[in-house]
């Protein structure tokens, strides 16, 4: 039977009031009220438009702390709900190193503030054929920062047995405010994958970025993993590259100007005759991520971790 019309709507409705009061003075009252809510409608069987206004993210939960004795930014992922819907199909690049679009860079400041949401549109249309999601925010202007209209644009096109190639588009525009000019902020990202056999894998990212106004936010990055998994053993081998100008401002980049190669290589033993009942495997490996400068490509840092005592349990604890 064809599908029913399907629509939902998550409203709010929040409401404060404050009442101080000293002695030989009168009564301070303040109320504030707060509209909003989200609403999904879905077209047909693959495809969802989703609209929110005068977004509350009070439900999300708080970043866990960490110390980063690193010199490269933490990567703290994603925890509103809103911008966790379809994450995986505007995903590029990698967490180490830099993403091009990365939704965290909407809503909140450097330091993780709030910035108030007056609206959003996004839209995903997925088939066996291509994916395509477009996106829409536009950010409230606060006491330190500008009002900014952001836009996404991702398109996916499979071809073959397991492969895919597309292209991620991110824009924002920072609005004019008193002394300071509207600033424009792009990316365009092309991405693929290719299964090359069934042990074989091949992902990709090359990612330019361009700023108005000055040459010197325009800049490229690269991320390419390819991997291979068989039933004895696994190889991971990643690498990318961040030029010195390299700025994506609605992604992530840990650090500008490096050229990191990262292998990992394992063995995978299962059910030796000296295994216990509750070990599932044994798997001993080496770990490889080295960072050098593009222009001469000298050493910046290394990391070399052996790990010959790897356990999984028949649980699946590590």
């Amino acid at each position: 039977p064809p599908p029913s019309t399907n629509i939902q709507v998550n409203p709010y409705w929040v409401n404060e009031y404050n009442s101080k009061k000293e002695t030989g003075k009168d009564a301070i009252n303040k109320y504030n009220t707060k509209l909003g809510g989200e609403i999904k409608y879905s077209p047909s069987v693959h495809s969802t438009v989703d609209l929110t206004f005068n977004t509350d993210f009070a439900q999300a939960d708080a970043d866990r702390q960490v110390n980063n004795l690193s010199r490269f930014s933490v990567f703290f992922p994603e925890r509103r709900q809103f911008f966790l819907e379809n994450a995986g199909l505007f995903d590029a690049g990698c967490e180490t190193t830099f993403k091009p679009f990365f939704s965290r860079s909407i809503g909140l400041d450097d330091d993780g503030n709030p910035i108030p949401i007056d609206a959003g549109l996004r839209f995903t249309d997925k088939n066996n054929k291509y994916s395509l999601g477009a996106l829409y925010i536009h950010q409230r202007r606060t006491e330190n920062t500008q009002a900014a209209n952001m836009s996404v644009l991702r398109f996916i096109k499979n071809y073959g047995t397991q492969n895919n190639i597309g292209m991620l588009v991110t824009n924002r525009i920072d609005e004019a405010r008193d002394i300071l000019p509207t600033k424009t902020n792009s990316t365009v990202s092309v991405t693929g994958f290719n299964r090359l056999s069934n042990k074989l894998s091949l992902s990709y990212t090359v990612t330019g970025s361009k700023t108005s106004g000055s040459n010197k936010d325009d800049g490229l990055a690269t991320f390419t993993r390819m991997i291979y998994n068989s039933n004895g053993f696994a190889i991971y081998w990643n690498s990318s590259y961040i030029s010195k100008s390299f700025n994506p401002r609605l992604g992530f980049v840990a650090r500008n100007n490096f050229i990191k190669n990262y292998v990992d290589v394992y063995f995978i033993k299962r059910k030796l005759k000296w295994f216990p009942k509750f070990l599932r495997s044994w798997e001993p490996g080496l770990e490889i991520d080295v960072y050098q400068n593009p222009d001469n490509l000298k050493l910046q840092e290394a990391y070399i971790g052996p790990y010959p005592v790897f356990l999984i349990f028949n649980n699946g604890t590590k």
